[in-house]
């Protein structure tokens, strides 16, 4: 692990998160046919759930945006950090939300950031985060909502920093009512998942991360409601991670599909 990460820039690190946890898109769910969902559609939205989390594409923390260490020296508050203790426990704790419009649509967003660099030896070399995000688009005919809380630690697994470790939990909801009206019923269609990150390897060396092993078991349920009818049910599964954006998807009993990240495309087996 490199001796001189006394360079890494705390400042930029926290401004790559800020910008990160405010950023938003909306995410609709899709919705399945009731009474019963269709295993290989709701697959789909479980493995893409995950890593639009990984990827701060539901806003939150990105993974893409690795462990930044500029080969500059790096100064805080008009000092040279000439300690790397100095930066270890660092920690960057911040909260926001807002409303805005958008033509006819109201956006609400609200988000709770933890940050903190976590050391090996006295030497930073990853760090632990706690990202809440929460986004909703209303207006009078519909509302679009999702939330990602993501909880897990990051460390480089060698001096490159573009090979790095990830454990811990992730979890996603993402929800849509239309609101009925005197020729159509309303809806609700949703979709929450659990995941545990056990030893997953992220290479961000090509530019784009690239999750080569570990394993993600989850739990997950959907609820759709047409008119007066509601089904809710329950899956749980493991999603093992291959390398060259590839993983294999498990719902319990039996349903298998390979994803391809790249694509985001899954099929079954």
């Amino acid at each position: 692990m490199k001796r001189n990460l006394t360079r890494i820039a705390i400042a930029l690190i926290a401004v790559t998160f800020i910008f990160s946890a405010c950023k938003k898109s909306e995410i609709r769910v899709t919705p399945v046919n009731t009474p019963k969902p269709n295993p290989d559609a709701v697959a789909k939205q479980i493995a893409l759930s995950l890593y639009n989390s990984l990827s701060g594409k539901m806003g939150g923390t990105n993974v893409n945006d690795g462990i930044k260490a500029p080969g500059s020296l790096t100064r805080h508050n008009g000092k040279t950090l000439d300690a790397v203790s100095s930066l270890c426990g660092y920690t960057l704790d911040t909260a926001y939300s807002g409303l805005t419009t958008s033509a006819d649509t109201n956006i609400w967003s609200s988000t709770k950031l933890i940050f903190t660099n976590t050391c090996t030896s006295n030497n930073v070399d990853g760090y632990a985060v706690y990202d809440s995000v929460k986004t909703e688009y209303s207006n009078s005919g519909f509302v679009n909502a999702y939330q990602n809380i993501q909880k897990y630690n990051v460390t480089a697994l060698d001096n490159t920093f573009k090979l790095v470790s990830c454990n811990g939990s992730i979890n996603t909801t993402i929800w849509n009512t239309t609101y009925a009206t005197g020729t159509t019923e309303g809806t609700y269609h949703a979709l929450g998942c659990n995941y545990d990150l056990h030893g997953l390897v992220i290479d961000f060396s090509s530019g784009t991360a690239d999750i080569k092993k570990g394993t993600a078991p989850y739990t997950s349920y959907t609820k759709d409601v047409i008119g007066a009818q509601v089904v809710t049910i329950n899956y749980t599964g493991t999603i093992e991670f291959l390398g060259n954006y590839l993983a294999k998807l498990t719902i319990d009993p039996g349903h298998y599909y390979t994803i391809n990240y790249q694509t985001n495309t899954i099929t079954p087996q």
